[in-house]
């Protein structure tokens, strides 16, 4: 007798990481965009950027960018995000792309003035911030300056 073995529902994806071997340092942090994933995001490269040697107070600036963004796309992206850093001499490209299916999220009892000023930060603490809409969802870069 045959018994047809019922479909096992994938489970939600849990952070995963890759490290690529290439000039410069890069790694990648795939997770989902919720908000309980951002504190992981930034634990994540708090201890990379310590591992690469960047000086406290750049990470500081970096950390606080990770956060705004990780956070914007847990808020406003789509299902799951990327963290990429790229990190070629002084110079660390910190990149957040949420892509999958559009989240629908709560957002009852939000207060507008405790919201709306990540992007600011970002540009505020960056060299420069790009942000750019793909058919996949929102990729977000800015680029600091390590000394």
């Amino acid at each position: 007798m045959y018994l047809a073995e019922a479909p096992v529902a994938s489970p939600r994806p849990t952070p995963t990481e890759v490290a690529y071997a290439s000039p410069g340092q890069q790694a990648l942090l795939a997770l989902p965009a919720t908000a309980a994933c951002v504190p992981v995001a930034r634990r994540w490269a708090a201890v990379l950027l310590n591992y690469w040697g960047v000086l406290p107070d750049d990470e500081d600036s970096a950390l606080l960018i990770i956060g705004e963004l990780a956070a914007n796309a847990a808020l406003h992206g789509r299902a799951d995000m990327t963290l990429l850093l790229c990190l070629d001499g002084r110079t660390l490209r910190i990149t957040v792309a949420d892509s999958g299916a559009p989240a629908s999220r709560v957002r009852d009892g939000i207060d507008a003035d405790d919201y709306g000023r990540g992007c600011e930060l970002v540009r505020l603490l960056s060299e420069c911030m790009a942000v750019q809409r793909t058919a996949q969802g929102w990729i977000v870069q800015a680029v600091v300056h390590c000394w």
